[in-house]
């Protein structure tokens, strides 16, 4: 058995110091979790129509696995009042209860979680998770996701051996691009700590850090050094209690996007598109600010997750390319051939004075091409055939643009552009934009990607605030 140290991403030097005792009156309380996502904006404008989670099944992995013959300490307190109606379904045999497991697990669903009324949620140990429980490490076969596996994981946990990396990463990717994954992964904590291999050098996943910017940055380390990561935090104080708000909110959209596709709205459950959603109605702290040519902040990603923002995004619906933006909170999701731009109009007219914030989000996956293969062993060709689980990845290179054009739909200027060469996300951010004729462009550069005429999906989002007509 494969087997990578996985820690809960914990640290107890990073908790909040209890204050001394004075004789001032007390402060008022911070802000939840809810608050602070705008979960609690979501509920008062939908009331009974916001999602609860409960038709979508959630995986949770934790850093402590069992010992042959014993059980190990990997799920949540399944008797404890707070699941009431959750099942809660050891995937990797007996376990005791965690803390860490509990307070993850509370966080995600249950009484006092973001998505309340989950029906079914599936843990698993981290070691058996990668082998035979998911990912079918170190087997000559793919990953074992089947119609009843976990649609969203939350991953709050690390481990450090880049070298072992690179073979779960890449069947990470395959599963999120396969299966429509979504896959939450915490950093380690800590502004100085390097960012995790394991899984936050996932190009598909979803890599979470804390709010605060007291987490990992500056770039993975593995599988194309120095990539843009975290995508998005969240409140928790730690990454292992900012994942699950980031996992749960996931799992809220998925319930929505259901919904859609069944109105017509096809792509509206891609994994592309939920993380495109996610980013673009990320929440901005007044520090964010990207280094020159990547599309993210170093250690707060596209921004703190906003669950209103991302359900009105997504709730705009599907845009096709060549189409006036008609909304100011939408998505689009398209498969571009190399060598082509696809265009959507944006016009914003004198009566409203301009726009205020614009928040863009461009996601597209990683493929991993996973077949398994038999071979003869070079040092013994008449010995037995062998077979291994063949893992090679592509990646298209898509840009992102913000022009203005003229009545005829030629480009008088740039407004702003992301285009990084190692990505796959691509972000604009502006604080207002004036009156004038736009166009949104995804374009797609084929000297940097050797992949012929191999079509490419991407999910795209934005979010264009009103703008104080005053």
């Amino acid at each position: 058995m494969t087997n990578l140290t996985a820690q809960p991403v914990l640290d107890p030097a990073n908790q909040v110091p209890t204050a001394p005792a004075t004789s001032a009156p007390p402060a008022p309380p911070p802000p939840t979790t809810a608050e602070l996502i705008d979960y609690d904006d979501a509920f008062v404008r939908l009331g009974d129509r916001l999602p609860d989670g409960s038709t979508i099944v959630v995986g949770m992995v934790e850093g402590d696995s069992p010992t042959p013959g014993q059980a190990g300490s990997y799920t949540p307190d399944v008797q404890h009042p707070d699941f009431r109606g959750l099942d809660i379904v050891r995937r990797s045999g007996p376990s005791n209860v965690s803390g860490h497991a509990q307070r993850v697990a509370s966080i995600l669903t249950g009484r006092r979680g973001i998505a309340p009324k989950l029906k079914r949620l599936d843990c698993f140990a981290v070691n058996h998770w990668m082998t035979q429980g998911y990912l079918n490490l170190a087997a000559p076969r793919e990953p074992l996701h089947g119609a009843d596996s976990p649609r969203v994981f939350s991953h709050s946990w690390i481990a450090s051996d880049a070298a072992r990396a690179v073979p779960v990463l890449r069947r990470v990717d395959w599963a999120i691009d396969k299966h429509d994954v979504v896959m939450c992964v915490g950093i380690n904590n800590g502004k100085d700590s390097l960012m995790p291999p394991t899984l936050a050098g996932s190009y598909n996943a979803i890599a979470v850090g804390v709010d605060n910017g007291n987490s990992s940055g500056g770039g993975t380390t593995v599988e194309g050094a120095g990539r843009a990561k975290p995508d998005l935090v969240a409140p928790g104080n730690m990454t292992s209690f900012s994942t699950p708000a980031v996992a749960a909110c996931a799992a809220i959209l998925l319930q929505w996007a259901d919904g859609m596709v069944v109105d017509g709205h096809r792509d509206a459950n891609r994994a592309e598109t939920i993380k495109a959603v996610l980013l673009a109605g990320a929440t901005k702290h007044r520090t964010w600010t990207p280094a020159p040519g990547r599309p993210l902040d170093d250690h707060l990603g596209a921004g703190r997750v906003n669950l209103d923002h991302s359900l009105r995004i997504l709730d705009g619906g599907q845009t096709t390319p060549g189409s006036r933006i008609t909304r100011g909170k939408a998505w689009a999701y398209a498969t571009l051939p190399p060598r082509q731009t696809h265009r959507y109009i944006l016009q914003v007219p004198e009566r409203i004075g301009g726009l205020g914030e614009v928040s863009i989000a461009l996601t597209w996956h990683r493929r991993i091409d996973g077949q398994t293969i038999a071979f003869k062993s070079s040092t013994n060709p008449d010995g037995p055939q062998r077979s291994l689980w063949y893992s090679a990845p592509r990646l298209a290179d898509l840009d992102l643009r913000l022009v203005r054009i003229d009545a005829d739909g030629q480009t008088v200027s740039t407004v702003a552009e992301s285009t990084s060469r190692i990505d796959n996300v691509e972000h604009l951010y502006l604080k207002e934009l004036p009156v004038g004729r736009y166009a949104l462009e995804v374009t797609r550069d084929p000297d940097h990607e050797q992949l012929g005429d191999e079509a490419w999906d991407y999910a795209l989002a934005w979010r264009l605030e009103p703008g104080d007509s005053d």
